[in-house]
């Protein structure tokens, strides 16, 4: 039996100043952000990882609602500025002393960032309207860049793009066919080959590439001699989620309608991640395919019970697979 465990806390605290507000500042009106959080998160790579945050957005939308036979829609740009501190503890040898028990220190890793957003949000059911947590037709693009440095509060210099999109066809009255597609990349500045440990790109798990682990998509394999022998003919083992400069995911989900809200689906997964471009492999593509056993779908949430096989496993992956639950959920005050 296995003993239940807290993977993630955290709390979050957000001010908006609406819109007409700015109007006193410039003559184009935006609605301003600033978030505080904290973070303690359980990773697979990092162990207890802690993050404080601040961000400050700027951002517009233009908002279309449905008119006859023209679906709904709205675009969102916007300017932030982001500040983090992450910190986690790391494994270390010491000499003989006071503190030779101690096995771990703490280090922290701080990014200062300003960067530019776009989003067209259109996904919306069959009559046209926005409905982001139950589509059935249209699409959804956003893409995003932004520049950490020194200047900015920051320890390193990196750029980083993202971009992700989805599309919904919809076949007939209950039959959904929707295609997922998602690309970030990091590229690091100031002479450093790979982005900072906790900036890099990581997948596996509900959200990215289902049927492997959280975060072991990519793996690494460390082998250390096992006291007191230490020798070549003991070894340990141990197989770390590995990060990297580029990720790339997609996703093909056919979903069927089964009785109102209740439906069943079939996907394919796939992903990669990568440090260079010319260093891509076919074997680093890796593919999984599963069923959701059902999906709760509403237009204020949805959950869905879902099995996935990995069809690329390697050393520490089960080939069985494993489940995956999922929930979303839309609040208005």
């Amino acid at each position: 039996r296995g003993d239940a465990k807290l993977r993630q806390l955290s709390a979050e605290s957000t001010l908006r100043i609406p819109p007409w507000l700015s109007r006193r500042i410039s003559p184009i009106e935006f609605q301003t952000e600033l978030t505080a959080y904290h973070r303690l998160q359980d990773t697979p790579q990092f162990g207890p990882l802690t993050t404080d945050g601040v961000t400050l957005t700027l951002a517009r939308t233009w908002e279309r609602k449905r008119i006859g036979n023209r679906p709904a829609r709205a675009i969102t740009t916007g300017v932030h500025y982001d500040f983090r501190l992450r910190e986690r503890s790391i494994d270390v040898l010491r000499p003989e002393g006071a503190d030779d028990d101690q096995t771990q220190v703490p280090i922290s890793t701080r990014t200062g960032s300003v960067g530019a957003s776009f989003e067209w949000e259109q996904r919306v059911d069959r009559q046209g309207t926005l409905s982001p947590l139950a589509p059935e037709a249209g699409f959804h693009f956003e893409g995003s860049a932004s520049i950490a440095s020194h200047v900015l509060g920051g320890q390193d210099t990196f750029v980083k793009v993202s971009a992700a999109g989805t599309k919904y066809w919809p076949i007939g009255a209950n039959f959904v066919l929707r295609g997922d597609l998602r690309y970030d990349e990091g590229i690091p500045l100031g002479g450093a080959v790979l982005l900072p440990e906790v900036e890099r790109f990581f997948a596996g798990g509900d959200a990215t590439v289902r049927g492997y682990d959280d975060e072991r998509l990519a793996t690494e394999i460390i082998q250390v001699g096992v006291p007191p022998f230490g020798g070549p003919g003991l070894r340990q083992i141990r197989i770390l989620p590995a990060g990297g400069n580029i990720r790339v995911m997609s996703s093909l989900d056919a979903q069927i309608r089964i009785y109102k809200i209740l439906a069943s689906a079939v996907f394919f997964d796939a992903g990669m991640i990568a440090n260079q471009w010319r260093a891509v492999a076919t074997d680093d593509i890796r593919p999984s395919v599963g069923i959701a056993l059902f999906r709760l779908v509403t237009p204020f949430g949805s959950f869905a019970f879902e099995r996935a096989i990995p069809l690329r496993p390697r050393l520490g992956d089960d080939p069985r697979g494993r489940w995956h639950i999922s929930f979303a959920a839309r609040a208005q005050f």
